[in-house]
């Protein structure tokens, strides 16, 4: 489904690593993205492929510019879950995201929809910093 492209499992098996290409049309350049996930956590989808930002401008609906971690579904609203298979929910929504993108950088205007994101408590940037803090070494085993 998705040629060169590598899947590797992490942690003794408690998490998962997808590195593969998209390009959500035809005349779009290749993106090349990765999907993580651990078992009772929300997948993390970040862009590996530089992202061209305009003058003036953030990237719309990421959870971190630097890192191009992408912002696919609200949270809240239980949008995914662990029951839904990635490759049919996370990976057509980071190509939908890239689509918006593309045409963002085009036009200046966002259409993607979404929310505004709001600032995360500071028990949920704790945590958040702890798991990042935990992840290198997760990912090496």
């Amino acid at each position: 489904m998705f040629p060169l492209s590598d899947f590797t499992v992490l942690a003794h098996g408690l998490g998962i690593k997808w590195k593969g290409c998209l390009q959500p049309n035809p005349i779009s350049q290749l993106y090349q993205i990765s999907v993580t996930y651990f078992q009772g956590k929300p997948p993390i989808t970040k862009v590996h492929t530089p992202l061209i930002i305009p003058d003036g401008k953030k990237l719309p609906h990421v959870y971190s510019q630097t890192k191009q971690e992408l912002c696919l579904y609200y949270p809240k609203n239980n949008e995914w879950h662990s029951g839904l298979w990635i490759v049919e929910t996370i990976v057509p929504w980071a190509s939908e995201w890239l689509y918006h993108y593309e045409n963002w950088v085009a036009t200046g205007d966002w259409k993607g929809g979404g929310i505004e994101h709001e600032q995360p408590s500071k028990v949920e940037v704790e945590s958040k910093k702890r798991f990042s803090a935990l992840l290198p070494k997760l990912l090496k085993h």
